[in-house]
């Protein structure tokens, strides 16, 4: 995210423009027992930012859990 100026985008905006962004981060949220949490040191744009760590995350996962599912 670091390379798109959003604030180049907003100044284009002719109408009043309010922006809202959260200050804390997310809470840890136990999720099901089928559920693993990983964490990505990167903001909600994590795969413009992150595309390959990403896209490693989700390869190793699926060959882990395999064509059943388990």
């Amino acid at each position: 995210m670091a390379g798109i100026d959003l604030f180049a985008l907003y100044r284009r905006v002719r109408r009043p423009l309010l922006i809202a962004r959260a200050l804390r981060p997310n809470p840890p949220v136990p999720g099901p027992p089928s559920a693993e949490v990983a964490g990505v040191d990167a903001t909600h744009g994590m795969l413009l930012e992150r595309p390959g760590e990403i896209a490693d995350l989700v390869a190793d996962f699926a060959a882990r859990v395999g064509e059943d599912g388990r």
